[in-house]
């Protein structure tokens, strides 16, 4: 997701070089799609711990054991 967020950067970097190099006027509306693309790339960007779910493996194993705990009090109790 790193390596995508990149792209959302050609556009200020259009506009900054083609005022400096071509000599086109920089408007206000610039100014507000550049904080809005760099606040979009910080949203991206952000750490934020996603929620993971448990693997359908452990989900078995876990199972198992509560069959056996299961089956040996069963076992015990007749």
């Amino acid at each position: 997701m790193r390596s995508l967020s990149v792209t959302l950067l050609f556009p200020p970097f259009g506009v900054l070089w083609g005022v400096m190099f071509l000599g086109e006027r920089l408007s206000v509306a610039h100014l507000y799609g550049g904080e809005l693309i760099c606040l979009a790339v910080w949203f991206v960007l952000s750490k934020s711990t996603p929620k993971q779910e448990p693997s359908p493996a452990s989900d078995c194993s876990n199972n198992l054991t509560a069959l056996s705990d299961f089956s040996s009090d069963w076992l015990v109790a007749t």
